[in-house]
């Protein structure tokens, strides 16, 4: 698979609505995304079920790092996945880095943010970039 292919899998997801525990097309939220990508694109994953809206970073951190590779946060790539936090707050978002419309990364995530409920694709900014905890990519991802 190639970092292409990841990030068009993943924008296939864009504009459905944010429903905790989602994994449809009528709702989906942020770990929803990262299994649905694995599943079409043929990569094997086993999804995390029973968690909370504000689930524990260090279970999503083993539990994604069982399927994938763990690389540096300053070498994230488009197609990589990432685990992110506010300053004071456990990691508990994960979200794909894109390239964005050639302005430089992008993010792509659910957000349960009340003024987007929605898959959405934006400029890594100085908001988002210090929220990064970790980096995963697809083992055996081809750049």
């Amino acid at each position: 698979m190639t970092r292409a292919e990841i990030q068009t899998a993943a924008r296939r997801w864009l504009n459905v609505r944010w429903q905790h525990q989602g994994r449809t097309r009528f709702g989906i939220d942020c770990g929803g995304v990262w299994v649905k990508v694995a599943e079409e694109l043929h990569y094997a994953v086993e999804d995390l079920h029973g968690y909370s809206r504000l689930p524990d970073g260090a279970t999503i951190d083993r539990h994604i790092s069982r399927f994938m590779e763990t690389k540096p946060v300053s070498q994230a790539a488009p197609g990589d996945l990432v685990l992110m936090g506010a300053a004071l707050d456990a990691p508990c978002h994960v979200g794909f880095i894109t390239a964005f419309r050639n302005q430089g990364l992008g993010l792509l995530h659910s957000s349960a943010d009340l003024t987007v409920r929605k898959v959405a694709e934006h400029i890594l900014d100085d908001h988002w970039r210090p929220a990064i905890r970790k980096c995963w990519q697809f083992r055996g991802v081809e750049d």
